[in-house]
């Protein structure tokens, strides 16, 4: 069956630690949909240092921002009157009407934290090492900030990797020859498969009869709906090329701590020995390996071959070394990365965002340790990032519609950001600050934007494949669905 193929994205947030709350205004950026003026901008909220040392530095600015709307929407009247919750954030995990999956991590024993989510009515989906993902009620988000459990908690969000072309990887691998000549149809062979869904759509049923898909598939977990069933996709490229293997599938879009668990599971309790996935989490690390990359390298250890996306993001990354240019932010005070590695000082990154509400997301990140990862100390620095719409006015609220500033001092070194352009595509400009810390750390941010977005100047077309893509047990590749 041949499908066309599109690059998958996700909505785009500009990261923050308080947008408003009801009975509360707390300083920090809501969502904002970057036009070509200023003037068309939707307003948002100043930040300032209670980002850095407020109540709710624990808490994602996404997930306070999307309890804001959620009760917004109850008072409206709910679905009796409203119709089914939206978020602004498109892609939130929001599961039903009041969930929403998060990724948490403990600041001490991780029991701690599962019990004191399960007392907020969460659901925990799974646990591994620091790090309990969960689906949790929008309404108890802003109970989270208080917990001495908690070291940070951030919405599970992810992007799926395809490509944009139609392919025949059939023909194209030759394995349409090699199966008659050389008797190899996969007899024998469990091929393990991780994605979103398999089959909210419906349809699967359709696909067995047809011969699409075998006839015994082992699903271990498809409770994510409603989702995209790109994991069936994939697993009817399995079907072509290797019509003989057995097959399974688990989700992997229930956050981070279930995909590493999902890993482990779809090999030892389903037995496969070749596992696929299409996945990134935005948050995965980029100069170590996070609990995904760990659960590929321990499955390879194992046995089994492993095959992941690279992304499909080409050389779209920035590195550098943390440069201070002397020049001072107008947010927070932070001085300015300097991205001019001669004697000039250039404080913007000039970069090409794509139009037509499509999106773009920066992972940015820094060369210190995770506490979801390693634990204390964690993030030595704080650095914070920025969407400018002019590289001529100061960095500040006029001019940066967009930014990304979480406390990460004793948490994770990464904020996330981003935009939607409505209209033809956008010149933007990035700023980058270091709020605190002494070190000038290696810098690296990886521009998700497709085919149109471009480092227009210091672009030093760095590698941008990172996380679990990155183990040392996966074979990575570009993403195509056929």
């Amino acid at each position: 069956m041949t499908r066309q193929l599109a690059i998958s994205g996700l909505m785009l947030w500009l990261l923050s630690q308080g947008p408003v709350v009801f009975g509360e205004t707390i300083t920090g950026s809501e969502y904002f949909p970057l036009q070509a003026s200023a003037q068309d901008i939707v307003p948002g909220l100043v930040p300032d240092k209670a980002l850095k040392a407020g109540a709710l530095t624990k808490v994602d600015g996404k997930l306070l921002q999307l309890s804001h709307e959620h009760t917004a929407w109850q008072v409206q009247g709910g679905a009796a009157v409203m119709g089914a919750f939206k978020p602004s954030k498109s892609r939130m995990p929001i599961r039903g009407l009041n969930n929403v999956v998060v990724d948490a991590t403990a600041q001490g024993n991780v029991q701690d934290l599962e019990d004191d989510l399960g007392s907020l009515g969460c659901t925990i989906v799974s646990v591994h090492q620091r790090m309990v993902s969960a689906s949790c009620l929008i309404a108890a988000v802003n109970e989270m900030a208080p917990l001495k459990s908690l070291n940070f908690v951030r919405p599970a969000l992810f992007t799926t990797n395809r490509g944009v072309v139609t392919s025949q990887g059939d023909a194209a691998m030759r394995a349409d020859i090699a199966r008659p000549t050389y008797a190899v149809y996969g007899s024998g062979i469990v091929v393990g498969t991780l994605s979103d869904s398999y089959n909210c759509l419906g349809g699967a049923a359709a696909d067995v009869a047809y011969g699409d898909l075998p006839a015994a598939i082992n699903i271990l977990d498809d409770t994510v709906c409603p989702a995209t069933d790109e994991g069936r996709g994939l697993m009817q490229l399995i079907a072509d090329v290797a019509p003989g293997a057995g097959q399974a599938f688990h989700t992997a879009a229930n956050g981070e701590a279930d995909f590493a668990n999902g890993i482990i599971e779809i090999n030892t309790v389903a037995g496969s020995n070749v596992i696929v996935d299409d996945l990134t989490y935005f948050a995965e690390p980029m100069f170590q390996d996070g609990v995904i990359a760990q659960a590929v390298d321990a499955v390879k250890a194992a046995g089994v071959a492993y095959f992941t996306s690279a992304g499909n993001v080409r050389r779209d990354s920035y590195q550098a070394t943390f440069n201070p240019s002397g020049v001072t932010e107008g947010f927070l005070g932070g001085t300015l990365h300097d991205f001019d590695p001669g004697s000039g000082t250039d404080v913007y990154q000039t970069v090409t965002l794509r139009g037509g509400d499509l999106d773009t997301v920066f992972s940015f990140q820094w060369d210190e340790p995770y506490f979801k990862v390693s634990g204390v100390p964690g993030s030595a620095s704080d650095y914070d990032i920025f969407i400018c719409l002019d590289d001529t006015q100061p960095v500040n609220a006029v001019n940066c519609p967009g930014f990304s500033a979480n406390a990460n001092v004793g948490s994770d070194p990464i904020e996330v950001l981003g935009g939607t352009v409505s209209g033809e595509n956008l010149t933007a400009y990035l700023a980058i600050s270091r709020f605190s810390g002494a070190s000038n750390n290696l810098l690296k941010i990886v521009a998700f934007g497709g085919s149109t977005f471009s480092f227009n100047e210091w672009n030093t077309a760095s590698a941008s494949i990172f996380g679990h893509s990155n183990a040392a047990g996966a074979e990575s590749g570009c993403s195509v669905l056929l």
